[in-house]
């Protein structure tokens, strides 16, 4: 079984929503058995706290759930636990090597949106601040990104 994480700075936008598209995308292709599927966030500011209520509405028009997800913080232990940690943007990533002292993240630690294909952009941007227009941004960016990260680990999944 493959464990996979995905980073942001509070889990109550982004990285729920790359949580949900992937495990969509999986189930879709028959592999939820093969994958453990969780989010995390940088901050603690959030802690126990449901998704962005903005966020929710946005992700169910697309058929993504995130009604149940609680946000929680990154810690060392999900370092060791995790197979593969995806962060959202170059400060997540940044925040995520500071606490690598012994190097164990070098193979597992990417940016979500090498995996894109239709999108251009280098980093994930937070809507969280802002009149809500960039949640769809969001969500378009994400359901590419995590498409293409399910493409490159499906052999490993099959495995």
């Amino acid at each position: 079984m493959k464990k996979i994480l995905f980073v942001c700075l509070g889990n109550i936008c982004r990285s729920p929503v790359a949580e949900a598209s992937f495990r969509k995308k999986v189930e879709e292709r028959g592999l939820l058995d093969k994958v453990l599927i969780d989010s995390a966030g940088i901050s603690a500011a959030h802690s126990g706290e449901f998704v962005d209520h903005r966020m929710v509405e946005h992700a169910k028009a697309r058929g993504l759930d995130l009604s149940e997800l609680r946000s929680r913080k990154f810690s060392e232990e999900d370092m060791l636990h995790f197979d593969y940690i995806v962060a959202m943007d170059k400060s997540n990533m940044k925040s995520i090597r500071s606490l690598d002292t012994n190097d164990d993240l070098e193979n597992k630690l990417s940016i979500i949106t090498q995996y894109c294909s239709r999108h251009s952009e280098v980093e994930v941007p937070d809507p969280y601040i802002g009149e809500g227009e960039g949640f769809d941004k969001v969500l378009n960016i994400l359901e590419d990104a995590t498409e293409g990260f399910l493409n490159s680990i499906e052999s490993e999944l099959k495995e």
